[in-house]
């Protein structure tokens, strides 16, 4: 699932995926409970586990698996008076092996429940965010609402009800539906940061449901380029050598998105092909180099496959040596100023054929640097 990308963002978000289920609902009654996965687990994904029962009085013990994994209470136990109780915790996988978690009950209860789940994507440093809980009667049950506080929150929601549960509330997809109890797991990504609501349909009787909304992983942003770039002799402070909207990898120049911001760079704003652009993303010397050769590196702006050309944003500028603090060199970026056929960016922008980088209706490469001004 890609990631949301804008333009003046340091991080992007990942949304989460699920990975994999386990349960363990035994008939009769039992004050120890253990479920497996079925796979082993991939370090720093999230563990969620719920727990239900039913009685009122009871509490969990200890929670804990052979991987040595530390669970932490996310929320209960959520009571229904007299009738049941649920508890719903969570962990960041540390081992690689197929976790058998064990829940130990203050003594022995009817009908015990226990419910595993394993996802990726979640911040591994600190992956809860909100959790709340209800319980109610009638054929349809609700955690309530809970207010995420960032956007692509995993919630991942659960119930443990006196009748049958037949499936998930709008919204949400169901990953798993026990044996005996008939009790759900179900999940969903909150996109936008703002106030979300589990339900489930259920036949009538009791009911209770929790529902946990857990922070996305973040991640650098995607270059639109390759890996190189090119710095200049002293340039590269701000993208430097690492790349940037050029690159390799998508048909362009050697170089990359080249420092801004020092008086780096071999070449003029140049590159005698950057007018056509149409090589990929990349320049050779990259976007930017105001160093010796002038604005660009020694592709300049309108480089082989540079945005020069049919987005507009080459060309002209390609003979602005004198723009850069040396520009000795900067007046072979002449031939860069084919690129103003291109105009200016023709929105709506979208993946390329590929998906390797971003390109607006025309097909034109758009790159993002790290605080442009763009945003989509």
């Amino acid at each position: 699932m890609p990631a949301d990308v804008t333009g003046d963002s340091e991080a992007a978000i990942v949304a989460p995926r699920f990975v994999q289920t386990a349960y363990s609902a035994p008939t009769g009654w039992r004050s120890i409970l253990s479920a497996t996965f079925a796979a082993p687990q991939s370090p720093g994904n999230l563990l969620v586990v719920f727990v239900g029962w039913a009685d009122a009085t009871t509490t969990v013990s200890s929670i804990v698996d052979d991987q040595g994994n530390s669970y932490r209470l996310a929320i209960g136990p959520t009571r229904r008076s007299g009738a049941a109780s649920q508890s719903a915790y969570y962990a960041t996988a540390a081992g690689r092996g197929a976790a058998t978690v064990t829940v130990r009950l203050s003594r022995t209860v009817p009908l015990a429940d226990l419910r595993i789940a394993e996802y990726s994507g979640v911040d591994a440093s600190a992956p809860f965010d909100v959790a709340v809980g209800n319980s109610g009667s009638g054929s349809f049950a609700s955690s309530g609402s809970l207010t995420t506080h960032a956007a692509n929150d995993l919630v991942v929601a659960s119930n443990y009800a006196q009748g049958r549960t037949f499936g998930p509330g709008g919204g949400y997809a169901q990953r798993l539906l026990t044996a005996n109890v008939s009790d759900i797991v179900m999940d969903r990504v909150a996109s936008t940061q703002g106030t979300y609501n589990a339900t489930a349909r259920v036949s009538t009787g009791w009911w209770l449901m929790q529902a946990l909304a857990f922070r996305g992983a973040a991640s650098s942003p995607t270059d639109a380029g390759g890996a190189g770039g090119t710095a200049g002799g002293d340039g590269g402070a701000d993208v430097g050598s690492k790349g940037g909207a050029a690159g390799t990898s998508d048909g362009g120049g050697t170089g990359g998105a080249a420092g801004t911001a020092d008086g780096g760079g071999t070449g003029g704003a140049a590159g005698s092909t950057g007018g056509g652009g149409t090589s990929g993303t990349a320049g050779t010397g990259g976007m930017a180099s105001t160093g010796t050769g002038g604005i660009a590196g020694t592709g300049g702006i309108a480089g082989t496959g540079g945005i020069a050309g049919t987005t507009g944003k080459g060309g002209t500028t390609g003979a602005a040596g004198t723009t850069g603090r040396g520009g000795t060199t900067g007046t072979a970026g002449s031939t860069g100023a084919a690129g103003t056929t291109g105009g200016s960016v023709a929105f709506p922008v979208g993946y390329s054929a590929n998906r390797r980088y971003l390109q607006d209706r025309n097909g034109a490469p758009f790159p993002i640097l790290g605080r442009t001004s763009w945003a989509i």
